[in-house]
C-alpha cells in the first residue's frame, strides 16, 4: 500500500462522476487539485472523529483545545470548535450505541483498501468500519461534514450511493474472514439539511449484491482506460466526445473549466431565451433550472481555474493580473483625533452597542449540539419570509398555494 499514490484516479470518492464520464479521467489529468476552507474543514473535522474513536475520547472535551492532525502529509494545529464538537460529538454517540449494542462487535477507523483482485488503480480509505457479528452485518459509514449539499444514500433509482458501494466492496475483500451476510452502508451528515430530516441515512444490502457490483465496477473503469487511450491519439480536440458525458457529477469534476461537453451544454442553454410575453415551451424552461446549479458550478471553476493559470504566469490571451481596489478602512486609535479635527465629541462617533448576529449568539447557548442550541434561542427569535422561492419538486417545504387575485397582482 505504501507504493501506491496518495489518491487514485479512479478513487471512488469521485467514482459517480468517472463511472457516468469515463473521459473525464484523462481530461483530468495533471489538473492540480485546489482546496478551500470547506476542504480542510471537512479534513480536520475527519481526523477530529478518527482520534476520538481511536483513544476513546469525546469531542466536547476539546473544545477551545488545540488538535493537531495530518492533512495529505501536511501537520496543521486548529483550536476546536463548540460548533463541530458538537456535530462530531452526535456522529459518535451513534457509533458507540451500535458497538456497545454488540460485545463482539469490531471497529476499523480510517482503513485503507486496495481492491487489487479487481483492478491495481482501485484504492481509497474508508471512514469508519464495523462488524457485528450477532447481526452477521458488515457496517461502513461514511462523514460527510459538508453543510451546502445533503448526500444520499441512495439516488431516485434505489442504487446505492456509488462511493460507499466501492468502500463496502473494499472492506469485503480486505476482511472476509468476517463473512457477513449483509452491508449496511451509512452517510454520517451533521450540518447539511436533508429532507427525511435524518443525519445518518443508510441502506442495507445483501452480500450477494456486491458480486455483480464488482463486475460493473470493472466495466466502468475498463471504459476509463478505453478513453483515455482514444484521447492520447486525438489530441488535441475534437476528441471522441462520446466518452464525455454532462450531469449533475460535473459539479465536482476538476476538468469541468476545459470540458466541450460542457461548454456546448452551457451555449445551447444560453441560447434559449425566455420571456413572460413571449410563448415558450414549459419543459424546456424545467430544463434550463436544473441545469442552473451544475452551470453556476462551472462558471466558478472556469474563473478559479483561469485565475490559477494567470498566477503560475500562464495568463489567458487578452487578460492581465491587477492589484484588487482597496477599501478604506480607519487605521487604529485615531477615533480622539478625528472628534478633535471635527469639533465634535469622541462619543458621537462611537455606535450604541448592538444584539450580536443569531449564528453567533448560538453558538453561546447551552447545548450539546445545534439542534438543542437552536431550540435554547428559539423562544427569542421570530421567522418573518420575505417572500417566495421556485425550488425543485423534491424540496420538503409545501408548495404555496396562489389564488387568482395574488395571481393576478404578481403579472
Amino acid at each position: 500500500m505504501n507504493s501506491l499514490p496518495a489518491h487514485s484516479k479512479v478513487g471512488f470518492s469521485s467514482r459517480k462522476r468517472w463511472a457516468a464520464c469515463p473521459g473525464s479521467v484523462k481530461l483530468s489529468e495533471n489538473i492540480p487539485s485546489t482546496s478551500s476552507k470547506y476542504a480542510e474543514e471537512g479534513t480536520a473535522a475527519h481526523a477530529l472523529q478518527q482520534f476520538c474513536l481511536l483513544h476513546d475520547k469525546n469531542a466536547v472535551d476539546l473544545v477551545s483545545k488545540d488538535f493537531t492532525y495530518e492533512d495529505h502529509g501536511e501537520t496543521k494545529t486548529i483550536k476546536v470548535e463548540a460548533e463541530m464538537a458538537g456535530h462530531i460529538q452526535g456522529v459518535l454517540k451513534i457509533i458507540r450505541r451500535m458497538l456497545n449494542e454488540d460485545p463482539c462487535s469490531e471497529i476499523r477507523v480510517e482503513e485503507k483498501f486496495h481492491l487489487h483482485q479487481i483492478h491495481q488503480d482501485l484504492f481509497g480509505t474508508g471512514d469508519v468500519v464495523i462488524w457485528l457479528p450477532s447481526k452477521n452485518r458488515l457496517v461502513c459509514r461514511d462523514l460527510k461534514y459538508g453543510a451546502g449539499v445533503a448526500v444520499d444514500i441512495e439516488d431516485e433509482h434505489g442504487q446505492a450511493n456509488a462511493q460507499l458501494e466501492g468502500y463496502a466492496l473494499g472492506a469485503l475483500l480486505k476482511y472476509m474472514k468476517w463473512k457477513p451476510t449483509e452491508v449496511e452502508i451509512v452517510i454520517d451528515q451533521p450540518r447539511a439539511f436533508h429532507s427525511s430530516g435524518e443525519t445518518s441515512r443508510s441502506k442495507i444490502l445483501p452480500v450477494s449484491y456486491f458480486v455483480d457490483m464488482a463486475a460493473d465496477i470493472v466495466d466502468e473503469v475498463k471504459l476509463t482506460e478505453e478513453a483515455s487511450a482514444q484521447f492520447g491519439r486525438m489530441l488535441p480536440f475534437p476528441w471522441e466526445i462520446s466518452y464525455l458525458k454532462q450531469g449533475d457529477h460535473c459539479r465536482w469534476c476538476p476538468a469541468a473549466p476545459l470540458c466541450p461537453k460542457l461548454k456546448n451544454k452551457a451555449q445551447e442553454l444560453a441560447k434559449k431565451v425566455f420571456a413572460p410575453e413571449a410563448p415558450y415551451k414549459p419543459h424546456e424552461l424545467s430544463e434550463t433550472l436544473d441545469w442552473l446549479p451544475i452551470l453556476e458550478a462551472w462558471i466558478k471553476n472556469v474563473r478559479e481555474f483561469a485565475y490559477a493559470e494567470a498566477e503560475q504566469g500562464r495568463t489567458p490571451p487578452s487578460y492581465k493580473l491587477v492589484e484588487k481596489e482597496g477599501r478604506a478602512k480607519w487605521r487604529e486609535g485615531i477615533a480622539f483625533d478625528l472628534a478633535d479635527k471635527l469639533g465634535i465629541d469622541t462619543n458621537e462617533l462611537l455606535e450604541p452597542a448592538a444584539l450580536r448576529g443569531i449564528t453567533e449568539i448560538k453558538k453561546m447557548a447551552p447545548g450539546k449540539n445545534d439542534k438543542e442550541r437552536a431550540e435554547f434561542i428559539k423562544e427569542f427569535t421570530i421567522r418573518e419570509s420575505s417572500g417566495h422561492a421556485l425550488v425543485h419538486e423534491s424540496d420538503k417545504r409545501a408548495a404555496v398555494k396562489l389564488d387568482a387575485a395574488s395571481a393576478f397582482a404578481n403579472q
